[in-house]
């Protein structure tokens, strides 16, 4: 049964090369490095930038949220935690980004994808899961330590705050900022 995918999204090319994502490719940078944020601005950097927004920006993610949505993430997420038990981190910065992600993906793997589920925001009808996964497609397909960089320290900033919405919103962030495709 052949799979049809957004053109533009990473399972569309991950389809295209006959790969299954397994490996990482790249070797985890330390969290110090980030990237300029292309996009919005530095003040896309501010957590808060993106409250209330979301719904303006949503239409730019909505295909890949969508088709994330009917993915199993568990290999991804088995994958993404390798890689950053491989990364360069200082002790509390690890401690706060696997309790982060552990948070995700344990929520992921008891509630699925459910209106209970502590990943779910019912605000702006996300998943932190769904973009938890769309994060790690991007920094696989693209071989980009800055994508991960940026993602690690999203994680471990995420250790101030536990809500649903604060961590949706968070990834959130770090996909749009990672487009280059909105002006």
């Amino acid at each position: 049964m052949k799979r049809n995918f957004h053109p533009k999204s990473a399972s569309a090319r991950l389809a295209e090369q006959n790969e299954r994502v397994v490996r990482p490719r790249i070797t985890p940078p330390p969290v110090e490095s980030l990237p300029t944020p292309r996009v919005l601005g530095p003040q896309a950097l501010n957590t808060h930038f993106f409250d209330g927004k979301i719904g303006n920006l949503l239409p730019y993610l909505h295909d890949d949220i969508q088709r994330a949505s009917l993915l199993d993430k568990n290999e991804a997420f088995t994958v993404l935690q390798k890689m950053i038990d491989l990364a360069t981190l200082t002790l509390k910065a690890r401690n706060n980004i696997i309790r982060c992600l552990k948070r995700i993906i344990n929520s992921y793997r008891i509630h699925g994808r459910t209106e209970i589920s502590p990943n779910y925001d019912s605000i702006n009808k996300l998943y932190a899961c769904d973009l938890l996964f769309l994060l790690y497609e991007k920094i696989y397909l693209e071989h980009s330590e800055d994508h991960f960089s940026l993602l690690l320290a999203q994680l471990d900033e995420m250790a101030t705050g536990t809500c649903s919405q604060g961590r949706v919103t968070r990834l959130f962030q770090i996909l749009i900022m990672l487009r280059t495709d909105i002006d």
